[in-house]
């Protein structure tokens, strides 16, 4: 049996059980799915076969088609609150398969905007002093996929965008996989950025604790005040542009460091097979910049003199004394790569 032979039968029997209105979409997704098995190598009557007889889907979905379908126009677009940011404690964003864009409310609400898909839903709920966007697999399409063995069918996808007041003080939660995660223009308590497959952006944010981790994506964090900055990312570069924050941790694999207009008492830098490079760096405490297979290049605040200096490389130039003594420790360290460290004052 061809694809259009196929999905002309399955659309037939639908009508037929007087579900002609749930037709489309399932004659939508069945399309999608002969077709990703075409791609993946399958012929078009191996990949029609495999999905086995149409009693059956019809069967096997019955229940789930008996269920009235909400007006997509109801599913998507804005959603607003009408709760204050002095009664929210806790923003809670959980989701797979999208981006999502965290950023400053025009008002004292908070405004959210998801788009549904066939396959997916998003549940928004106020639970006490929380605030839940928890995205969910509808039904139908997770029956199917867990009778035919089927892996989700691709389909457009928008962000979510989360809109939060700037008098908000609480706290962010943000995850995600297979797409970026960006925060821009507001303020919190804590913020946690974490995403699988995709790039973290953070700009122009206040608040006691960061917390971003991704990986096979860059970490960009720029204009940003903070006590406390964790960075962490594989396969991706990071960039810190303008940041004062008394504790920064930053590390990646196979990537690349930039770090220009630093300040704090404690930073610290590793990368493997990737460069670090700064410039306009005031650190009070200690400094750790390692490598490997990466040079390490750039300007710190001060004298040499001001620094307790641990330095060595390999198969390369170190232009680093080691041994002084002074206030603030300076550890830097690569492997097949050269140092080539200034100092402002110098």
């Amino acid at each position: 049996m061809t694809k259009k032979e196929f999905l002309c039968e399955l659309e037939s029997k639908l009508i037929k059980i007087g579900k002609s209105t749930e037709s489309k979409k399932t004659i939508e997704y069945f399309d999608e799915v002969i077709s990703d098995m075409i791609e993946s190598g399958m012929t078009e009557n191996d990949a029609v076969e495999k999905l086995g007889n149409i009693d059956s889907i019809i069967d096997s979905i019955r229940d789930e088609l008996t269920t009235d379908p909400i007006p997509v126009e109801k599913k998507k677009g804005e959603y607003v609150t009408d709760v204050v940011a002095g009664s929210v404690e806790n923003l809670i964003y959980d989701d797979k398969n999208n981006s999502v864009i965290i950023e400053s409310s025009p008002d004292d609400e908070f405004h959210i905007t998801t788009h549904e898909t066939e396959q997916k839903g998003y549940n928004i709920s106020q639970s006490g002093n929380d605030i839940k966007i928890i995205a969910f697999e509808k039904e139908g399409f997770k029956k199917i996929r867990s009778i035919f063995g089927f892996t989700s069918v691709n389909e457009k996808t928008y962000p979510v965008i989360i809109k939060i007041p700037r008098t908000f003080s609480g706290n962010i939660d943000s995850k995600t996989t297979n797409g970026s995660a960006q925060i821009k223009g507001v303020s919190a308590n804590n913020i946690t950025l974490k995403t699988r497959n995709g790039s973290v952006r953070i700009e122009s944010i206040a608040t006691k604790y960061i917390d971003a981790d991704t990986t096979n994506g860059s970490i960009t964090v720029n204009s940003v005040a903070s006590d406390h900055t964790e960075l962490h990312t594989t396969n991706g570069s990071i960039t810190l542009n303008s940041i004062a924050s008394p504790t920064i941790n930053a590390s990646t694999s196979n990537g690349t460091v930039h770090l220009s207009s630093i300040a704090g008492s404690s930073l610290n830098v590793s990368t493997s097979n990737g460069t670090v490079d700064f410039r306009s760096i005031s650190v009070s405490g200690t400094v750790i910049f390692h490598s490997s297979n990466g040079k390490i290049v750039g300007t710190l605040a001060g004298k040499m003199s001001d620094y307790a200096i641990t330095s060595n490389t390999s198969n390369a130039k170190n232009n680093l004394p080691n041994g002084t003594s002074g206030g603030i420790k300076l550890d830097v360290s690569t492997s097949n790569g050269r140092i080539d460290v200034h100092f402002s004052e110098e």
